[in-house]
């Protein structure tokens, strides 16, 4: 699944087809195949023929300020190494977690005002940030107590700090850009806080994170 075949030499794939571990698999041949049309001008279809577009940029989000303002956000650009500031986060006391779907970043935030937490994207164009829907379940208020991550088009949360019981939560929730609503999904099968929600091979991985009693891994 990490060969680019469309990057090599046309008669390099024919030495590829001749292969056994590669004409046992059906999967790869079809593979080489795709490659081996791409040198022909025929339309590519096999997205791993076409290279990779990199990094084009690092964002930094939730600054801490002279006011204990948490909003502040930074952009790094990894060519020049330049970092410039960016519009800050709207209406909210601090970041909780943030991921990139689709060219766009999206930052699950606390509002303090409301009690609850929010969606916003960042729209790199207009350097403008948007509130979009409330999450169903309430996550928490500090930095790095849920966690996010893209998988499939949509944005999951999980886990977050319940203060009622003062332990960690287990609640998941989905949310889908093109009708900008949540719902809920599967709990996680440990609740947790101050972890890490990694997107990997169609499924999702809690690593780490604390409990009311213990660490986890």
């Amino acid at each position: 699944a990490h060969v680019r075949f469309g990057f090599m030499p046309r008669e390099r794939l024919h030495d590829v087809l001749s292969e056994p571990l590669v004409a046992a698999s059906p999967t790869i041949m079809k593979d080489v195949a795709y490659a081996l049309a791409d040198k022909l001008d025929v339309k590519p279809e096999m997205p791993r023929s076409r290279p990779r577009e990199g990094c084009r940029a690092i964002y930094l989000l939730g600054f801490e300020d002279e006011n204990l303002d948490f909003r502040l956000c930074k952009r790094f650009d990894p060519v020049t190494r330049a970092v410039t500031s960016i519009a800050s986060l709207p209406g909210a006391d601090c970041p909780v977690s943030a991921t990139a779907l689709d060219g766009k970043l999206y930052v699950v935030a606390f509002d303090g005002k409301m009690e609850r937490n929010v969606m916003m994207r960042y729209d790199e164009a207009t350097d403008e940030w948007r509130t979009l829907a409330a999450l169903v379940t309430y996550h928490g208020g500090q930095r790095r107590i849920a966690s996010a991550a893209a998988l499939d088009g949509k944005i999951y949360v999980a886990g977050g700090w319940d203060t009622d019981s003062n332990c960690g939560r287990a609640a998941v929730e989905s949310y889908d850009p093109t009708s900008d609503t949540w719902q809920p999904v599967a709990p996680m099968n440990v609740a947790r806080k101050d972890f890490c929600l990694v997107a990997a091979q169609g499924c999702l991985f809690a690593i780490g994170g604390e409990t009311n009693e213990s660490w986890h891994s």
